[in-house]
């Protein structure tokens, strides 16, 4: 039994980046030092227009107008200094390709050993329709 739960729990590992790629939200990775995407899914590429190559090593600057921009980063800063996660009802977005979006935000921040960020998730739904 311990063999075959080992053997699943490294199955899941292997296989957590798939898994996180067809969740139907999107969802995205950045480092807390310098805000940079590490990682966007594949509901992130079409909701925001932008494909997760095109992101990576880049920040919120480099794709969006500098007032989201700027309430984009405030809101990564509150969740990287408080250390838990920020709730965000509401957050207006300009898309390359779908026009402005509301979406409903949660960011989660992931600490090290030390209680140290190393990097911010980022979970989004698109509730423009609601």
């Amino acid at each position: 039994m311990q063999n075959l739960m080992e053997e699943k729990r490294v199955l899941l590992t292997e296989y957590l980046p798939s898994i996180i790629q067809q969740l139907p939200f999107m969802v995205f990775v950045k480092d807390a030092q310098e805000l940079r995407f590490l990682l966007l899914n594949k509901a992130g590429e079409e909701m925001i227009g932008y494909s997760q190559a095109e992101m990576l090593g880049k920040n919120d600057y480099d794709f969006f107008p500098y007032d989201e921009a700027d309430f984009f980063k405030s809101k990564d800063r509150k969740v990287l200094e408080g250390g838990k996660v920020v709730d965000i009802p509401e957050e207006h977005i300009q898309t390359k390709n779908n026009g402005k979006l509301i979406l409903h935000t949660q960011k989660i921040p992931l600490l090290d050993l030390k209680g140290t960020p190393i990097f911010l998730i980022g979970i989004s739904q698109d509730i423009t329709d609601k």
